[in-house]
Protein backbone atom coordinates (compact mmCIF):
# COMPACT_ATOMS: atom_id res chain seq x y z
CA UNK A 1 0.00 0.00 0.00
CA UNK A 2 1.28 3.44 -0.90
CA UNK A 3 1.16 6.14 1.75
CA UNK A 4 0.93 9.67 0.38
CA UNK A 5 2.76 12.42 2.19
CA UNK A 6 3.48 15.96 1.06
CA UNK A 7 7.02 16.90 2.01
CA UNK A 8 6.89 20.27 0.33
CA UNK A 9 4.92 21.76 -2.49
CA UNK A 10 6.03 21.39 -6.09
CA UNK A 11 4.82 24.62 -7.64
CA UNK A 12 4.53 24.85 -11.44
CA UNK A 13 7.71 26.89 -11.55
CA UNK A 14 9.48 24.38 -9.39
CA UNK A 15 9.37 21.17 -11.41
CA UNK A 16 5.75 20.34 -10.69
CA UNK A 17 5.95 17.16 -12.70
CA UNK A 18 8.81 15.72 -10.65
CA UNK A 19 7.84 12.79 -8.47
CA UNK A 20 10.39 10.92 -6.37
CA UNK A 21 9.94 7.61 -4.61
CA UNK A 22 11.61 6.80 -1.27
CA UNK A 23 12.84 3.30 -0.33
CA UNK A 24 10.06 3.17 2.30
CA UNK A 25 7.36 3.30 -0.42
CA UNK A 26 6.34 6.88 0.36
CA UNK A 27 5.29 8.95 -2.66
CA UNK A 28 5.58 12.73 -2.54
CA UNK A 29 3.25 14.58 -4.83
CA UNK A 30 1.89 18.01 -5.73
CA UNK A 31 -1.23 19.14 -3.85
CA UNK A 32 -3.67 21.77 -5.13
CA UNK A 33 -5.17 22.74 -1.75
CA UNK A 34 -5.79 26.42 -0.99
CA UNK A 35 -2.78 26.73 1.29
CA UNK A 36 -0.45 25.27 -1.33
CA UNK A 37 -1.79 27.59 -4.02
CA UNK A 38 -1.23 30.55 -1.71
CA UNK A 39 2.36 29.48 -1.18
CA UNK A 40 2.95 28.99 -4.88
CA UNK A 41 1.60 32.47 -5.59
CA UNK A 42 4.00 34.05 -3.11
CA UNK A 43 7.66 34.19 -4.24
CA UNK A 44 9.04 34.41 -0.71
CA UNK A 45 6.96 31.48 0.56
CA UNK A 46 7.83 29.47 -2.54
CA UNK A 47 11.50 30.06 -1.81
CA UNK A 48 11.06 28.88 1.79
CA UNK A 49 9.13 25.84 0.59
CA UNK A 50 11.94 24.81 -1.78
CA UNK A 51 14.51 25.38 0.97
CA UNK A 52 12.52 23.17 3.34
CA UNK A 53 12.18 20.46 0.67
CA UNK A 54 15.93 20.36 0.13
CA UNK A 55 16.68 20.19 3.84
CA UNK A 56 14.03 17.54 4.39
CA UNK A 57 15.44 15.26 1.70
CA UNK A 58 18.91 15.63 3.19
CA UNK A 59 17.63 14.60 6.60
CA UNK A 60 15.65 11.70 5.15
CA UNK A 61 18.85 9.99 4.02
CA UNK A 62 20.05 9.84 7.64
CA UNK A 63 17.35 7.53 8.98
CA UNK A 64 16.26 3.95 8.39
CA UNK A 65 13.63 1.64 9.86
CA UNK A 66 11.53 2.98 12.73
CA UNK A 67 13.43 6.27 12.77
CA UNK A 68 12.50 6.90 9.16
CA UNK A 69 8.87 5.93 9.75
CA UNK A 70 8.59 8.25 12.74
CA UNK A 71 10.23 11.08 10.85
CA UNK A 72 7.89 10.80 7.85
CA UNK A 73 4.83 10.58 10.11
CA UNK A 74 5.98 13.70 11.91
CA UNK A 75 6.35 15.62 8.63
CA UNK A 76 2.81 14.68 7.64
CA UNK A 77 1.65 15.86 11.05
CA UNK A 78 3.56 19.14 10.66
CA UNK A 79 1.78 19.84 7.38
CA UNK A 80 -1.61 19.31 8.97
CA UNK A 81 -0.68 21.62 11.85
CA UNK A 82 0.61 24.22 9.39
CA UNK A 83 -2.73 24.27 7.60
CA UNK A 84 -4.69 24.26 10.84
CA UNK A 85 -2.66 26.98 12.50
CA UNK A 86 -2.32 29.34 9.53
CA UNK A 87 -5.20 30.47 7.37
CA UNK A 88 -4.36 30.10 3.65
CA UNK A 89 -3.60 33.79 3.18
CA UNK A 90 -1.76 34.46 6.46
CA UNK A 91 1.65 35.00 4.94
CA UNK A 92 3.45 35.96 8.15
CA UNK A 93 2.13 32.89 9.94
CA UNK A 94 3.16 30.56 7.11
CA UNK A 95 6.56 32.20 6.87
CA UNK A 96 7.10 31.72 10.59
CA UNK A 97 6.10 28.07 10.44
CA UNK A 98 8.48 27.45 7.55
CA UNK A 99 11.40 29.19 9.23
CA UNK A 100 10.93 27.15 12.39
CA UNK A 101 10.66 23.92 10.40
CA UNK A 102 13.77 24.74 8.35
CA UNK A 103 15.58 25.42 11.62
CA UNK A 104 14.47 21.99 12.83
CA UNK A 105 15.74 20.30 9.66
CA UNK A 106 19.10 22.06 9.91
CA UNK A 107 19.33 20.95 13.52
CA UNK A 108 18.77 17.33 12.47
CA UNK A 109 21.42 17.62 9.77
CA UNK A 110 23.96 18.74 12.39
CA UNK A 111 22.73 16.34 15.10
CA UNK A 112 21.62 13.15 13.34
CA UNK A 113 22.11 10.87 16.35
CA UNK A 114 20.62 12.93 19.16
CA UNK A 115 18.38 15.39 17.34
CA UNK A 116 15.47 13.24 16.19
CA UNK A 117 13.72 12.98 19.54
CA UNK A 118 14.12 16.74 20.04
CA UNK A 119 12.34 17.59 16.80
CA UNK A 120 9.62 14.95 17.08
CA UNK A 121 8.73 15.82 20.68
CA UNK A 122 5.26 17.42 20.75
CA UNK A 123 2.80 18.28 23.49
CA UNK A 124 0.14 15.65 24.02
CA UNK A 125 -0.58 12.27 25.58
CA UNK A 126 0.02 8.98 23.77
CA UNK A 127 -0.64 5.41 24.86
CA UNK A 128 0.78 2.01 23.96
CA UNK A 129 -0.46 -1.03 25.82
CA UNK A 130 -0.61 -0.05 29.49
CA UNK A 131 1.98 2.71 29.18
CA UNK A 132 1.22 6.38 28.59
CA UNK A 133 3.38 9.46 28.12
CA UNK A 134 2.17 13.01 28.69
CA UNK A 135 4.50 15.47 27.00
CA UNK A 136 4.53 19.20 27.67
CA UNK A 137 5.80 21.82 25.29
CA UNK A 138 9.02 23.62 26.04
CA UNK A 139 9.46 27.39 26.06
CA UNK A 140 12.22 27.35 23.47
CA UNK A 141 11.49 28.06 19.80
CA UNK A 142 14.48 26.11 18.52
CA UNK A 143 14.82 22.30 18.56
CA UNK A 144 18.17 22.72 20.29
CA UNK A 145 16.36 24.18 23.30
CA UNK A 146 13.71 21.46 23.37
CA UNK A 147 15.69 18.36 24.40
CA UNK A 148 12.96 16.22 26.00
CA UNK A 149 13.74 13.82 28.87
CA UNK A 150 14.87 10.35 27.87
CA UNK A 151 11.63 8.73 28.92
CA UNK A 152 8.81 6.93 27.16
CA UNK A 153 10.81 5.35 24.34
CA UNK A 154 8.91 5.40 21.04
CA UNK A 155 6.02 7.22 22.72
CA UNK A 156 8.19 10.34 22.78
CA UNK A 157 8.08 10.43 18.97
CA UNK A 158 4.38 9.96 18.34
CA UNK A 159 3.22 12.82 16.08
CA UNK A 160 -0.34 13.27 17.31
CA UNK A 161 -1.13 15.95 19.87
CA UNK A 162 -3.97 14.58 21.98
CA UNK A 163 -5.60 15.41 25.32
CA UNK A 164 -6.55 11.79 25.98
CA UNK A 165 -5.72 8.22 24.99
CA UNK A 166 -6.85 4.75 26.09
CA UNK A 167 -4.75 2.05 27.74
CA UNK A 168 -5.17 -1.59 26.76
CA UNK A 169 -6.98 -2.24 30.06
CA UNK A 170 -9.63 0.31 29.07
CA UNK A 171 -8.58 3.20 31.32
CA UNK A 172 -8.53 6.67 29.80
CA UNK A 173 -5.47 8.86 30.41
CA UNK A 174 -6.08 12.58 29.91
CA UNK A 175 -4.61 15.92 30.88
CA UNK A 176 -5.44 19.61 30.63
CA UNK A 177 -3.17 22.62 30.86
CA UNK A 178 -3.91 26.30 31.28
CA UNK A 179 -2.09 29.59 31.52
CA UNK A 180 -3.15 31.71 34.49
CA UNK A 181 -2.28 35.42 34.25
CA UNK A 182 -0.38 37.07 37.06
CA UNK A 183 -2.13 39.78 38.98
CA UNK A 184 0.94 41.96 38.43
CA UNK A 185 3.40 41.71 35.54
CA UNK A 186 6.39 43.20 37.33
CA UNK A 187 9.91 42.14 38.21
CA UNK A 188 12.07 39.23 37.16
CA UNK A 189 9.34 36.65 37.74
CA UNK A 190 6.11 38.62 37.74
CA UNK A 191 5.95 38.96 33.96
CA UNK A 192 5.57 35.21 33.42
CA UNK A 193 2.20 33.52 33.47
CA UNK A 194 1.76 30.45 35.63
CA UNK A 195 1.20 27.26 33.64
CA UNK A 196 -0.88 24.74 35.58
CA UNK A 197 -2.07 21.24 34.75
CA UNK A 198 -4.27 18.35 35.84
CA UNK A 199 -3.99 14.64 35.04
CA UNK A 200 -6.61 11.86 35.14
CA UNK A 201 -5.94 8.12 34.91
CA UNK A 202 -9.17 6.20 34.67
CA UNK A 203 -11.65 7.80 37.07
CA UNK A 204 -8.92 9.08 39.40
CA UNK A 205 -7.63 12.64 39.21
CA UNK A 206 -4.00 12.01 40.12
CA UNK A 207 -2.80 15.62 39.72
CA UNK A 208 -5.09 18.56 40.38
CA UNK A 209 -4.22 22.05 39.13
CA UNK A 210 -0.56 21.95 40.11
CA UNK A 211 1.90 24.55 38.86
CA UNK A 212 3.83 23.26 35.87
CA UNK A 213 5.91 26.30 34.93
CA UNK A 214 5.97 30.05 34.90
CA UNK A 215 7.83 31.47 37.86
CA UNK A 216 11.60 31.67 37.79
CA UNK A 217 11.75 29.66 41.00
CA UNK A 218 9.76 26.85 39.38
CA UNK A 219 11.31 23.88 37.56
CA UNK A 220 8.96 23.30 34.59
CA UNK A 221 7.45 19.84 34.30
CA UNK A 222 8.35 18.24 30.96
CA UNK A 223 6.76 14.78 31.08
CA UNK A 224 4.55 12.38 33.04
CA UNK A 225 5.15 8.69 32.29
CA UNK A 226 2.85 5.85 33.34
CA UNK A 227 4.33 2.36 33.16
CA UNK A 228 2.09 -0.24 34.79
CA UNK A 229 1.73 0.86 38.40
CA UNK A 230 4.64 3.30 38.27
CA UNK A 231 4.13 7.00 37.65
CA UNK A 232 7.14 9.24 36.97
CA UNK A 233 7.32 13.01 36.64
CA UNK A 234 10.32 14.72 34.97
CA UNK A 235 11.12 18.42 35.34
CA UNK A 236 13.92 20.72 34.17
CA UNK A 237 16.33 22.15 36.71
CA UNK A 238 16.07 25.77 35.65
CA UNK A 239 14.58 27.33 38.75
CA UNK A 240 16.04 30.46 40.28
CA UNK A 241 18.02 28.50 42.87
CA UNK A 242 19.40 25.88 40.46
CA UNK A 243 23.08 26.09 39.55
CA UNK A 244 22.93 23.63 36.64
CA UNK A 245 20.18 24.77 34.25
CA UNK A 246 20.77 22.01 31.70
CA UNK A 247 20.04 19.14 34.06
CA UNK A 248 16.77 17.39 34.82
CA UNK A 249 15.29 15.39 37.66
CA UNK A 250 12.70 12.61 37.43
CA UNK A 251 10.70 11.68 40.53
CA UNK A 252 8.58 8.66 41.35
CA UNK A 253 5.07 9.90 42.14
CA UNK A 254 3.37 6.49 42.09
CA UNK A 255 1.61 7.31 45.36
CA UNK A 256 -0.67 9.58 43.29
CA UNK A 257 -2.22 6.43 41.81
CA UNK A 258 -3.40 5.45 45.30
CA UNK A 259 -4.30 8.83 46.75
CA UNK A 260 -6.39 10.75 44.25
CA UNK A 261 -6.24 14.53 44.14
CA UNK A 262 -9.23 16.66 45.05
CA UNK A 263 -10.16 20.18 44.02
CA UNK A 264 -10.14 22.73 46.80
CA UNK A 265 -12.10 25.44 45.01
CA UNK A 266 -14.92 25.64 42.47
CA UNK A 267 -13.63 25.67 38.91
CA UNK A 268 -13.41 28.45 36.34
CA UNK A 269 -14.28 31.37 38.62
CA UNK A 270 -12.90 34.55 40.11
CA UNK A 271 -14.43 34.38 43.56
CA UNK A 272 -14.47 35.97 46.97
CA UNK A 273 -12.79 33.21 48.94
CA UNK A 274 -12.90 35.12 52.25
CA UNK A 275 -14.75 38.14 53.62
CA UNK A 276 -14.65 39.67 57.09
CA UNK A 277 -17.90 39.42 59.11
CA UNK A 278 -20.60 41.56 57.52
CA UNK A 279 -18.38 42.45 54.53
CA UNK A 280 -19.44 39.85 51.96
CA UNK A 281 -21.62 42.26 49.98
CA UNK A 282 -18.81 44.83 49.97
CA UNK A 283 -16.26 42.26 48.78
CA UNK A 284 -18.48 40.85 46.04
CA UNK A 285 -19.33 44.35 44.80
CA UNK A 286 -15.63 44.97 44.04
CA UNK A 287 -15.46 42.26 41.37
CA UNK A 288 -15.56 43.57 37.81
CA UNK A 289 -14.26 42.68 34.37
CA UNK A 290 -10.55 43.32 33.82
CA UNK A 291 -9.75 44.20 30.22
CA UNK A 292 -6.30 43.88 28.78
CA UNK A 293 -4.48 46.66 26.94
CA UNK A 294 -6.46 45.99 23.76
CA UNK A 295 -9.80 45.98 25.54
CA UNK A 296 -10.35 42.26 24.95
CA UNK A 297 -11.52 39.81 27.60
CA UNK A 298 -10.19 36.30 27.09
CA UNK A 299 -13.30 34.09 26.95
CA UNK A 300 -11.38 31.10 28.30
CA UNK A 301 -10.59 32.66 31.66
CA UNK A 302 -12.35 34.73 34.30
CA UNK A 303 -10.35 37.90 33.64
CA UNK A 304 -11.80 39.80 36.58
CA UNK A 305 -10.38 41.96 39.33
CA UNK A 306 -11.32 43.76 42.52
CA UNK A 307 -9.06 46.73 41.70
CA UNK A 308 -10.52 50.16 42.59
CA UNK A 309 -11.74 52.34 39.75
CA UNK A 310 -10.30 55.53 41.28
CA UNK A 311 -7.11 54.60 43.14
CA UNK A 312 -5.34 57.22 45.27
CA UNK A 313 -1.76 58.26 44.77
CA UNK A 314 -0.71 55.50 42.39
CA UNK A 315 1.66 57.87 40.59
CA UNK A 316 2.24 60.25 43.51
CA UNK A 317 5.18 60.34 45.89
CA UNK A 318 3.31 62.14 48.65
CA UNK A 319 -0.37 62.75 49.30
CA UNK A 320 -2.39 64.13 52.20
CA UNK A 321 -4.73 61.38 53.34
CA UNK A 322 -6.28 59.78 56.40
CA UNK A 323 -4.38 56.63 55.53
CA UNK A 324 -4.77 54.77 58.82
CA UNK A 325 -8.43 55.68 59.46
CA UNK A 326 -7.55 57.64 62.59
CA UNK A 327 -9.79 60.56 61.63
CA UNK A 328 -6.78 62.80 60.85
CA UNK A 329 -5.54 63.51 57.35
CA UNK A 330 -1.78 64.03 57.15
CA UNK A 331 1.08 63.65 54.62
CA UNK A 332 1.94 60.07 53.70
CA UNK A 333 4.62 58.79 51.35
CA UNK A 334 4.41 56.11 48.70
CA UNK A 335 7.70 54.27 48.37
CA UNK A 336 8.93 51.79 45.79
CA UNK A 337 11.69 49.22 45.69
CA UNK A 338 12.99 49.01 42.13
CA UNK A 339 15.01 45.85 42.71
CA UNK A 340 12.14 43.67 43.89
CA UNK A 341 9.36 45.73 42.29
CA UNK A 342 7.06 46.47 45.20
CA UNK A 343 5.45 49.49 46.79
CA UNK A 344 4.68 50.39 50.38
CA UNK A 345 3.28 53.38 52.27
CA UNK A 346 4.97 55.30 55.08
CA UNK A 347 3.04 57.31 57.66
CA UNK A 348 5.56 59.07 59.95
CA UNK A 349 4.81 60.69 63.29
CA UNK A 350 3.65 64.30 62.98
CA UNK A 351 6.92 65.40 64.63
CA UNK A 352 8.98 63.96 61.75
CA UNK A 353 9.33 66.33 58.80
CA UNK A 354 9.39 65.37 55.13
CA UNK A 355 13.17 65.84 54.91
CA UNK A 356 13.69 63.39 57.76
CA UNK A 357 11.32 60.89 56.16
CA UNK A 358 13.15 61.14 52.85
CA UNK A 359 16.52 60.57 54.53
CA UNK A 360 15.12 57.62 56.43
CA UNK A 361 13.58 55.80 53.49
CA UNK A 362 16.65 56.42 51.29
CA UNK A 363 18.93 54.89 53.91
CA UNK A 364 20.25 51.56 52.48
CA UNK A 365 19.87 50.02 55.94
CA UNK A 366 16.20 51.01 56.17
CA UNK A 367 13.91 48.11 57.02
CA UNK A 368 10.30 47.81 58.07
CA UNK A 369 10.99 46.32 61.50
CA UNK A 370 13.31 49.10 62.65
CA UNK A 371 11.03 51.80 61.24
CA UNK A 372 8.02 50.41 63.08
CA UNK A 373 10.00 50.30 66.31
CA UNK A 374 10.60 54.03 65.88
CA UNK A 375 6.89 54.73 65.70
CA UNK A 376 6.72 54.99 61.89
CA UNK A 377 3.72 53.22 60.43
CA UNK A 378 4.74 51.18 57.38
CA UNK A 379 1.97 49.52 55.39
CA UNK A 380 3.46 46.81 53.15
CA UNK A 381 2.79 43.38 51.72
CA UNK A 382 4.44 41.57 54.62
CA UNK A 383 1.34 42.33 56.74
CA UNK A 384 -1.03 40.80 54.17
CA UNK A 385 -1.80 37.14 53.35
CA UNK A 386 1.01 37.27 50.77
CA UNK A 387 3.43 37.42 53.72
CA UNK A 388 6.12 39.19 51.71
CA UNK A 389 6.62 42.72 50.46
CA UNK A 390 8.43 41.61 47.28
CA UNK A 391 6.36 41.94 44.09
CA UNK A 392 3.42 43.16 46.18
CA UNK A 393 1.67 46.47 45.49
CA UNK A 394 -0.66 48.34 47.85
CA UNK A 395 -3.06 50.82 46.24
CA UNK A 396 -5.24 52.91 48.60
CA UNK A 397 -8.75 54.02 47.75
CA UNK A 398 -11.45 55.87 49.67
CA UNK A 399 -15.01 54.65 49.97
CA UNK A 400 -17.68 55.08 52.65
CA UNK A 401 -15.43 57.57 54.49
CA UNK A 402 -12.86 54.80 54.90
CA UNK A 403 -9.43 54.16 53.40
CA UNK A 404 -8.86 50.69 52.00
CA UNK A 405 -5.83 48.98 50.44
CA UNK A 406 -6.18 46.97 47.27
CA UNK A 407 -3.26 44.52 47.36
CA UNK A 408 -2.04 42.58 44.35
CA UNK A 409 0.95 40.31 43.94
CA UNK A 410 2.28 37.53 41.75
CA UNK A 411 -0.30 34.85 41.19
CA UNK A 412 0.41 31.85 43.40
CA UNK A 413 -1.74 28.77 43.46
CA UNK A 414 -1.66 28.45 47.24
CA UNK A 415 -2.34 32.14 47.98
CA UNK A 416 -5.05 34.66 47.06
CA UNK A 417 -4.82 36.45 43.72
CA UNK A 418 -5.94 39.78 45.20
CA UNK A 419 -6.69 41.15 48.67
CA UNK A 420 -8.46 44.17 50.19
CA UNK A 421 -7.32 45.31 53.63
CA UNK A 422 -8.36 48.11 55.97
CA UNK A 423 -5.40 50.02 57.48
CA UNK A 424 -5.89 50.67 61.20
CA UNK A 425 -4.83 53.51 63.46
CA UNK A 426 -2.27 51.28 65.22
CA UNK A 427 -0.37 50.78 61.94
CA UNK A 428 -1.59 47.28 61.15
CA UNK A 429 -3.90 46.02 58.40
CA UNK A 430 -7.14 44.09 58.76
CA UNK A 431 -7.83 41.64 55.94
CA UNK A 432 -11.34 42.32 54.66
CA UNK A 433 -11.55 40.46 51.32
CA UNK A 434 -9.57 37.71 49.60
CA UNK A 435 -10.07 36.70 45.97
CA UNK A 436 -8.93 33.63 44.06
CA UNK A 437 -8.71 32.72 40.39
CA UNK A 438 -9.67 29.08 39.91
CA UNK A 439 -9.30 27.76 36.34
CA UNK A 440 -11.41 24.93 35.01
CA UNK A 441 -9.06 21.96 35.12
Amino acid sequence: MLVFVIIAIQCPSARAAEVSRSPASFVFYKDSATTERSICNNPELSKLDRKLSEAFRTVLTQYLGDDRTDFLANQKYWLKERDRHCAPIETDCLSGEYLLRIDAMNYLIKNPLVGLADVLWAKGVVCSGNTALIRFEHSGISPSSNIPPAIGGRLARAPAQLEACQLSDGRIVKFKTASVPDAVAHGMCGGDNSEIYSVWIGNAKVISREERAGKCQTDPVRAIFLEGNKLTRCADDIGLADDKPNERHCDDISDRLVHSAHDQWPSATFLTSFSAPGMRRFCDSRIRNARDTEGIIDPDWPRKTAAPINPIGVDAVSVVLDLNNSGKAQPVWRMENALSDFSYWVLPPISMGSVDVKKLTEDPDFNFENARKRGIQVFAGDETPFGDASHTFLIPFRENDTTWFFVESEFRLDLPAEVITRPKSDGTQEVVCEYRITPDL
